[in-house]
C-alpha cells in the first residue's frame, strides 16, 4: 500500500527563510493523520516543549486548526491555507508500507523528518554548533577548490562563460530557495552541501530532508534543473539509521557526490569544467 505525505513548516524570519519541520501529515487510502512537535500522547501541546517558538500561543491555534481539518479529511484545505510563518508542503509517497497502520507511517516520517532536538535546549546548541561546524568546512573546501580551478564566479570571472555562483536565490514552484552553489548555461544546476561525517547524525539528516524539498521544489519550476547533493559520508556514517534515511531522501531528488570519494570528486569538476566552458 502507499502513503501520500506532507510536511508542516515553521519560518520564524521570513527574511532568512530558514524554515523547521514541526509536523508530518499522512494520508493511506481515505485515512488522514497527522502528528505534531510538542504533542504529549493525549493530543495535547505540552508548552515547556514549545517555549522557544517566538509565538508558542500562535502555534498552538495552528495546531488546533490542523488537527480539526484532519478531522474532517480535508488535507487540501490545510495546504491551501498556508501562511507566511505556517505551511503545508506536499512532499511525496512512501511504497510498500505493508501492514503498517497510517498512524505507523505518521510515527516513522516524524522520527525521520521532524526533529524536536531544537525544543531541548540543554543539547540543541551542542549538536547544531557541531553540525553546522562539519557542514561550514565541507563548503569551505568545495568553495577552496572551485576558486583554485577558477570556477568560481567574482568581480573578474571573465574567463569562462558560465561560473559556479554562491548566494544566488533560485524561485522554487512553492518558495524562493538559496543552495550552496549554482551554474547556468541553458540548464540549471543546483547544488546543495551536506556532511554526515559529524558525531551527531540528526541535523545532517534534517538538512538532507530540507534539501531534497528544495530541489523537488525547484525543479517543479524549472523543467530544465538538474540537482547535485555534494555529501561527506563514509560507510560507517552510512550504517547508522539517520544518515541512511537522509541518503534516500537526497537519492530521490538528485544526483549524489560523495567529496570523500576521490573519483567522484574528479567527474564531478570534469563537468563543472565542461559546462562553464561550453558555449550556448
Amino acid at each position: 500500500m502507499t502513503a501520500q505525505y506532507w510536511v508542516a513548516q515553521h519560518v520564524a524570519d521570513l527574511f532568512r527563510n530558514e524554515p523547521r519541520n514541526v509536523g508530518v501529515f499522512v494520508r493511506v487510502g481515505d485515512q488522514l493523520v497527522a502528528k505534531f512537535v510538542g504533542e504529549t500522547e493525549e493530543g495535547r501541546i505540552d508548552g515547556r516543549r514549545v517555549r522557544n517558538f517566538k509565538h508558542p500561543e500562535v502555534y498552538e491555534q495552528w495546531v488546533d486548526f490542523w488537527r480539526s481539518a484532519v478531522n474532517e479529511g480535508d488535507i487540501e484545505e490545510i495546504v491551501a491555507s498556508g501562511g507566511s510563518h505556517y505551511r503545508v508542503l506536499s512532499v511525496g509517497e512512501v511504497s510498500d508500507t505493508g501492514q503498517d497502520s497510517p498512524n505507523d507511517v505518521a510515527n516513522y516520517l516524524y522520527a525521520l523528518l521532524v526533529s524536536e532536538g531544537g525544543f531541548q535546549e540543554a543539547t540543541r546548541v551542542g549538536e547544531e554548533a557541531e553540525a553546522e561546524a562539519g557542514q561550514r568546512r565541507l563548503e569551505t573546501d568545495l568553495t577552496r577548490r572551485l576558486r583554485e580551478l577558477s570556477l568560481l564566479a567574482s568581480d573578474d570571472d571573465l574567463l569562462i562563460a558560465h561560473p559556479i555562483r554562491k548566494g544566488v536565490t533560485i524561485p522554487g514552484r512553492l518558495t524562493q530557495h538559496q543552495p550552496a552553489f549554482v551554474q547556468e548555461n541553458g540548464k540549471l544546476f543546483v547544488m546543495e552541501t551536506v556532511d554526515f561525517t559529524t558525531a551527531q547524525k540528526r541535523r545532517p539528516r534534517d538538512h538532507a530532508g530540507y534539501s531534497a524539498y528544495m530541489f523537488r521544489d525547484i525543479r517543479d519550476q524549472h523543467a530544465n534543473a538538474d540537482t547535485i547533493a555534494i555529501v561527506r559520508v563514509t560507510e560507517e556514517d552510512e550504517a547508522t539509521e539517520d544518515v541512511s534515511h537522509g541518503l534516500q531522501l537526497l537519492r530521490n531528488e538528485a544526483d549524489i557526490v560523495n567529496w570523500l570519494d576521490t573519483q567522484a570528486q574528479n567527474t564531478f569538476i570534469a563537468e563543472r569544467q565542461r559546462v562553464a566552458q561550453t558555449v550556448g
